[in-house]
């Protein structure tokens, strides 16, 4: 059976760099921006597309990139500030889609913030890891607590 994984990364070098064992998984969509992640989501939603396995996100990511005609934000964009809490945003976005799918998607924070940080912005929000069937991972190649991100990747699809 064909895997779908979405990787919300605005540095896709990161995905370049190390990352392409993802590929062993299924087929990966690396999508850089939290604008082309929320048209991605409505167009699987719409059935155009393999809903994916696992999402992958990082907190922080850009609503759009740099253009001469900018996408407008959305109201919850500007109130919860464009770069900082986007994959939050992105984690409720999907949670809202899935209710018109009927599934519950593994997801996976991979992120320099710390965990605590974010599962405690994440349950301000009203997620927790036992409710919300998300994980974290650090990008801080000295963190030698970090897990192996292919245990952690094969760990959420065998779920």
């Amino acid at each position: 059976m064909a895997r779908e994984i979405v990787y919300l990364e605005h540095d896709s070098y990161q995905f370049k760099f190390g990352l392409e064992d993802f590929g062993l998984y299924g087929n990966v969509s690396v999508i850089e921006t939290e604008h082309d992640y929320r048209q991605h989501i409505d167009s699987l939603v719409q059935g155009k597309g393999l809903w994916p396995s696992l999402v992958i996100l990082d907190w922080r990511v850009p609503w759009t990139k740099p253009a001469r005609e900018m996408v407008p934000a959305p109201e919850d964009v500007k109130s919860d500030g464009y770069f900082e809490n986007a994959g939050a945003r992105c984690l409720g976005y999907l949670r809202k889609a899935e209710l018109a799918v009927g599934r519950v998607t593994p997801v996976l924070f991979y992120s320099v913030l710390e965990q605590e940080d974010i599962f405690g912005k994440l349950a301000e929000r009203g997620y927790t890891p036992q409710q919300g069937k998300f994980d974290y991972l650090s990008k801080d190649v000295d963190d030698w607590k970090s897990k192996s991100l292919n245990d952690v990747v094969l760990g959420l699809l065998r779920n």
